[in-house]
C-alpha cells in the first residue's frame, strides 16, 4: 500500500506543475488553482494512512475475538 504512495507522489507533482505551466501559457494562470491540487495532495496522503491503520486495528481486533478457528 505504501509502495503506491512513494510514486504517485512525485507523478502528482508533476502533473500539478504541468497543469501551472498549461494555465501560464494560455493566461489563465491562477494561485488559488495550484494551491487547491497542493491542498488536496497534502491531505490525501495523510488521511489514506490513517484510514489504512484504522482497518489494520480493526481487522486485528476481529482476528483477536474470532469465534472459531478454521483447520
Amino acid at each position: 500500500m505504501y509502495f503506491i504512495f512513494y510514486h504517485t507522489v512525485p507523478l502528482l507533482i508533476i502533473l500539478i506543475i504541468i497543469e501551472a505551466i498549461f494555465l501560464m501559457q494560455e493566461h489563465r494562470h491562477d494561485n488559488k488553482d495550484m494551491l487547491t491540487s497542493f491542498g488536496l495532495a497534502l491531505v490525501s496522503i495523510p488521511i489514506s494512512f490513517i484510514t489504512t491503520a484504522i482497518i489494520i486495528c480493526a481487522y486485528s481486533l476481529m482476528y483477536k475475538f474470532r469465534f472459531f478457528t478454521i483447520p
